[in-house]
């Protein structure tokens, strides 16, 4: 059962989500499973374009906790270890110690942010590795110093190209891509919070260092029973049969990472759609990450399966329809074109539209929430078909 104490910590981490998501507009997911890295110790990477705005979630999340300290690089070709985990002391050095100045460094760090994660070399992150995967640091005579890290998140631009950062790549839990506002309304709300100087009220919150303590042990008392254990089992089966077997740390992440997901939807035991968000966790390269998803949702909630398939009808009545229109002439006969194709993807948007409101009437929890962003998409593709191709007057935001 969970504890008062515990539901408090997850009511602060709801209105961190909620406040989260005033400021990072389409960034549903980065900003759950930010808050779901945090509250499971564990690392993870935006993989975007430069200017997508992959350094907010660090930035946030540290600024939401109470007494947390960051530590940040931005890594390159060049940097070196004493950029990260400190330099060298001058009187150790002189006394053939190893130990390092680690004051102010990532050994003393709740947060690291790695930024364009990728263009550096094993030289530099492979002494993070103790840091990163066991929170230790061995730092000379000093012994072993155990270190505060909750969580490393990362920018990057492009993945690894390197086998030899495999070792470092595979301490990453969560992996998302990022792309830069799609949505109209989106677009203009972020420019009125900078015109109007808004900012996020994170000091009500009250997030502390404490409360994350509370909230890890929480997750030891979820109960995990034969359910999850078969969904698991099966996800994993599934995996290894497509040639995409994920290694055991990540079969032992998952345990964390599930119980997590359903603490944070205010539950003692886990169900089978708390498994969804592992389609952030058990891809490694962008190609696999359509098939990922797809294998996480057969066995943990086929509804959003159903979900994604009609998407992808709205998006290919949107291509084709601009297929139809494109380079056709500004006139009478093209304006006849344009109507008759663009009647024809409103007619199957429409029909996607009304099946979402039918099931987003009897969802709950993450199901809801993905069908909520579902329609904002497909409303967002009938829009784009009314102002874009049949030249209907936009209305403001």
């Amino acid at each position: 059962m969970i504890t008062d104490q515990v539901l408090a910590v997850v009511e602060k981490l709801d209105r961190l989500e909620s406040e989260m998501n005033l400021f990072a507009m389409e960034r549903e997911d980065v900003s759950h499973t930010g808050i779901l890295a945090l509250g499971t110790k564990q690392h993870h990477v935006q993989l975007g374009k430069p200017g997508t705005g992959k350094s907010w979630l660090a930035e946030f999340l540290c600024a939401a906790v109470e007494g947390a300290r960051k530590f940040t690089r931005r890594m390159h070709p060049g940097i070196s270890p004493d950029d990260i985990i400190g330099p060298r002391s001058i009187k150790g050095f002189e006394e053939e110690d190893t130990r390092r100045n680690i004051e102010g460094f990532l050994p003393t760090a709740h947060i690291f942010f790695a930024d364009e994660l990728y263009r550096t070399g094993p030289m530099a992150l492979d002494p993070t590795l103790s840091v990163v995967n066991e929170r230790v640091y061995e730092n000379g005579s000093q012994g072993s110093v155990v270190c505060p890290l909750i969580s490393m998140f990362g920018g990057t631009n492009t993945l690894m190209q390197s086998e030899a950062l495999l070792a470092f790549h595979d301490r990453i839990c969560f992996l998302l891509e990022v792309e830069g506002i799609v949505e109209k309304k989106n677009f203009r709300r972020m420019i009125e919070n900078k015109i109007n100087r808004v900012s996020p009220d994170l000091e009500s919150i009250g997030l502390t260092l404490g409360d994350l303590e509370i909230f890890w042990d929480g997750i030891t008392k979820v109960e995990w029973g034969d359910e999850a254990f078969d969904i698991e089992w099966d996800i994993r089966e599934s995996f290894r049969k497509e040639g995409m077997m994920f290694s055991d740390r990540k079969s032992n992440w998952i345990l964390d990472i599930v119980r997590g997901e359903a603490l944070l939807s205010g539950k003692d035991e886990v169900t089978s759609e708390d498994f969804t968000v592992l389609k952030h966790v058990l891809w490694d390269t962008p190609d696999q990450k359509v098939q990922t998803e797809k294998l996480v949702l057969t066995h943990s909630n086929p509804a959003l399966e159903e979900i994604n398939r009609l998407i992808d009808s709205a998006v290919k009545a949107q291509a084709n329809c601009l297929g139809i229109v494109s380079g056709v002439a500004d006139d009478d006969d093209g304006e006849v074109i344009r109507i008759r194709a663009g009647g024809d993807a409103q007619g199957t948007i429409g029909t996607v539209l009304k099946t979402l409101d039918q099931k987003l009437k009897g969802s709950s929890g993450v199901t809801k929430a993905e069908i909520q962003r579902a329609v904002s998409k497909v409303e967002n593709i009938d829009e784009m078909i009314s102002y874009d191709v049949l030249k209907l007057r936009r209305r403001s935001a």
